[in-house]
């Protein structure tokens, strides 16, 4: 229980950091959209790797078809390769539904606030 508390005070962090402003969002839409973006570069190599999973699993099976024992274990290697695939495609399509909830629309660029710096003191 404490962990969970202490990883969701952490993941809560930047939120309340970016948090001044006086209502602004934009600061909270741009920490979501980088995050959306590191979250879908990440989907993308494991959705690679579970690929290339199913794939030796597939030439396995076909490469060891008279070893029942090795046939099975290409089997299993596609079949973990295709659900880790699903879940992947479930977390990229979650990602994108609550991204578009939010306002976040694909394939635009964040709106950054303006810069303000506050003029010399004499």
């Amino acid at each position: 229980m404490k962990k969970l508390l202490f990883i969701s005070g952490l993941l809560a962090l930047p939120v309340l950091v970016l948090a001044q402003g006086g209502g602004n969002l934009s600061n909270t839409k741009l920490l979501l959209t980088s995050f959306r973006q590191v979250i879908t570069t990440l989907t993308i190599i494991a959705a690679s790797l579970a690929l290339l999973v199913f794939i030796w699993g597939l030439v396995k099976y076909i490469a060891n078809a008279e070893d029942e024992g090795a046939k099975e274990g290409g089997r299993r290697l596609m079949v973990q390769g295709a659900i880790a695939l699903f879940v992947l495609f479930a977390i990229f399509g979650i990602i994108r539904w609550i991204g578009i909830e939010v306002g976040i629309t694909p394939g635009t660029p964040p709106i950054l606030p303006p810069i303000v710096i506050p003029p010399p003191t004499p």
